[in-house]
């Protein structure tokens, strides 16, 4: 099982972030991994066997199906509780960061 640190998209970013890697890269709005905090927010570390499991447990109504994660959202500045395209997962094991896509997942940074 890993440890992913989750990031969710600010929302000035939102528009953007939920057009995809590949329209993001085009565009020169791809987020950096080393400087996350330019267009996301961490919300939250979270443990799963794989990003598309993560991925899954991280829909609202999994995670917080009577409105429980409401309060940390709100806290975090965020406006949306289901992992969406353009919310970054970072494996804590490997340090890779990986942007949630259309369809599935893209690396966007990770060791050199």
């Amino acid at each position: 099982m890993n440890t992913y640190s989750v990031y969710y998209m600010k929302p000035e970013f939102f528009r953007d972030g939920t057009m995809g890697a590949e329209w993001l890269k085009a565009q020169g709005k791809l987020p950096d991994a080393g400087a996350l905090d330019r267009t996301h927010i961490f919300l939250l570390e979270a443990k799963a066997d794989g990003l598309e499991a993560l991925f899954a447990a991280m829909q609202g109504e999994k995670w917080s199906p009577n409105g429980e994660a409401r309060p940390l959202i709100e806290m975090r500045g965020l406006e949306h509780t289901s992992m969406s395209v353009g919310d970054i997962a970072v494996d804590q094991d490997t340090w890779e960061a990986f942007i949630v896509d259309r369809f599935g997942f893209t690396k966007i940074g990770g060791p050199r």
